[in-house]
């Protein structure tokens, strides 16, 4: 099976390690929500969290150039697992509509970021929630280097549990010099939607996995409001 792009919260670890926008006019196919309604979700996840940074599909696609030109230069080892770290980031994103909320934490390497991706075709969301597993068999342990910055992965399986269809987590252990960021995430699958709530610089991982996991079953919920 081609390994497709992961949209993997860790990574920002990674590329931090290195170195609120308006909703679009998104369209949906049926049951798969559309910008309006994930930009509502977004705004109740941010709260009056006056730091929460909302980032949706159409600013997404702005960033692509830049994603693009780094990962031509990234060099990943293994080298297969780079469709992992750099795929097509373009590709993934014209299946989904997408928003994201960053909550920030008391350090620019702390914080909270929950992720929901509404599919076109619920088998690319299941394929997508599958990918957090081929990455635990096939590139458990990897490293690429960019502007001169070496970075190593280590990927680990978590038990989590949510009210979705499926929940997987996985803890990432991202390193780069003398610093080393551990993120938990947990996934939840539910129809067309994927959930992904990643608890960046934690020292408890079970109490990131419990906050983890209440945040997603707080996701759930307002995605059911909208698709009832």
């Amino acid at each position: 099976m081609k390994k497709r792009a992961l949209l993997l919260f860790p990574l920002a670890a990674a590329l931090l390690l290195t170195g609120c926008a308006d909703a679009g006019s998104t369209a949906a196919a049926a049951g798969q929500l559309d910008a309006r309604a994930l930009s509502d979700i977004a705004n109740v996840v941010a709260g009056d969290n006056d730091k929460a940074i909302i980032i949706d599909k159409e600013s997404l696609k702005t960033q692509i150039p830049l994603a693009e030109k780094a990962r031509k230069a990234m060099k990943v080892t293994p080298e297969s697992c780079t469709e992992f770290v750099g795929g097509d980031i373009a590709e993934e994103l014209e299946k989904m509509n997408v928003v994201s909320v960053s909550l920030p934490g008391s350090t620019p390497l702390q914080g909270i970021q929950v992720g929901l991706a509404s599919y076109g075709d619920p088998a690319d969301a299941a394929t997508n929630m599958a990918q957090a597993e081929e990455i635990l068999k096939d590139c458990a342990n990897f490293s690429f280097s960019l502007q001169g910055q070496e970075t190593t992965m280590g990927v680990k399986p978590l038990a989590a549990k949510t009210a979705a269809s499926k929940t997987s987590a996985i803890q990432t252990s991202t390193s780069a010099g003398d610093t080393t960021i551990s993120t938990v995430s947990v996934n939840a699958l539910e129809g067309q939607n994927v959930i992904t709530v990643a608890v960046m610089g934690g020292t408890d991982t079970r109490q990131d996995i419990a906050q983890a996991e209440e945040l997603a079953d707080t996701v759930l919920k307002l995605v059911e409001e909208k698709t009832s």
